[in-house]
């Protein structure tokens, strides 16, 4: 972490990262071979706290074809409430809130896991 974010003074909306991180662990590292790897770092970009959560899993194409493959309906709300605290910290906020996908690929574009990045309101 940044040594500039005073955990104490800086905080972050409650479980807001939560998800992502529990999105890296269901779909791309539950079904890959090989060690799993989770980085979650912070740092301060402007005026707002910058958080990536970064998984060397399957990807999110490869996992989104496995979902359709799966025999049973399971129904994930957890994204749909993240997408919608998002969007009521945006309007409460404005611009200073934000969310970017990554596909990460190698030189032959395989998939080598998902980036997500989250630009948060400084809350104090």
């Amino acid at each position: 972490m940044n040594e500039r974010i005073d955990p104490i003074l800086f905080k972050i909306p409650s479980l807001l990262i939560q998800p992502f991180v529990e999105n890296s662990l269901w779909h791309g590292i539950q079904n890959m071979e090989g060690k799993g790897r989770i980085q979650v770092s912070f740092d301060l970009v402007e005026k707002s706290v910058f958080c990536a959560i970064e998984d060397n899993g399957i990807g999110r194409e490869h996992a989104e074809k496995m979902k359709i493959n799966r025999l049973y309906d399971h129904i994930s709300l957890g994204s749909s409430i993240t997408q919608s605290r998002m969007k009521l910290l945006k309007s409460l906020y404005g611009s200073k809130l934000g969310i970017h996908y990554i596909d990460l690929k190698d030189s032959e574009n395989k998939p080598t896991g998902t980036r997500v990045e989250l630009y948060l309101p400084i809350l104090n």
